[in-house]
């Protein structure tokens, strides 16, 4: 399954730069036995203007930390919505 994400990571590089004009959010479980923190740091590194936010949770950190996760997305949205128009 790592080896696929891995696979899946690389591919980011391929999109479009439309796509890398945009601020990013990568949000990862510190504690995910599923997918290393690793792979998050590796995303991260793929995609400019990127921030990776890890919380203290594993694979699922939209369930066991909602209000850790929806703090992480709130504080996106206000930082791209505040952000001036070019």
């Amino acid at each position: 399954m790592v080896q696929f994400h891995y696979a899946r990571v690389r591919s980011v590089q391929s999109y479009s730069r439309a796509v890398y004009a945009h601020a990013h959010r990568v949000v990862w479980g510190k504690k995910d036995i599923v997918i290393p923190l690793s792979a998050g740091s590796a995303t991260h590194d793929a995609i400019a203007r990127s921030r990776l936010e890890i919380l203290e949770t594993g694979h699922m950190f939209f369930l066991s930390d909602p209000y850790g996760f929806f703090a992480v997305v709130e504080q996106f949205l206000q930082s791209v919505v505040l952000q001036p128009s070019s």
